[in-house]
């Protein structure tokens, strides 16, 4: 709301979060805005206007998300990455905790963010291991 009436000196540096079903909220620090990122400097939105938009890096999320173009089955994906890795399966979602501090979470809409990189070649290969393509 700060922001929204123009009460810029008024701003926190932190997102806050209300669950009010659960009576719970959050602080979520915000860092600050990273010095080559078109985003964060220039307010332009590169992945947006990309052709190949099935590949994008999530600034500041240390994520890269891939979209297959296809639906996963998220019990099918569970179950097979189950024999390699720790899963936690959602009706919204599969995570997998990988080695390294990094992550693979499933969309059934075909959305694979690969957590703990935001590097695309990287992001790339840990895809290619677990999902495949």
């Amino acid at each position: 709301m700060k922001y929204l009436v123009g009460a810029v000196g008024a701003l926190r540096n932190t997102l806050k979060s209300f669950d009010i079903w659960s009576n719970h909220q959050f602080d979520m620090k915000l860092e600050k805005s990273k010095e080559n990122c078109p985003t964060c400097q220039n307010k332009e939105y590169p992945a947006l206007l990309e052709e190949d938009d099935h590949i994008t890096t999530l600034c500041g999320r240390e994520t890269v998300q891939i979209h297959t173009g296809q639906k996963l089955d998220l019990t099918s994906w569970s179950k097979r990455l189950s024999q390699v890795a720790n899963v936690k399966e959602t009706p919204f979602l599969v995570r997998v905790e990988l080695s390294n501090n990094e992550r693979l979470v499933l969309f059934p809409d075909g959305r694979v963010l690969v957590q703990g990189t935001e590097d695309i070649s990287r992001a790339k290969s840990i895809f290619s291991q677990y999902i495949g393509g």
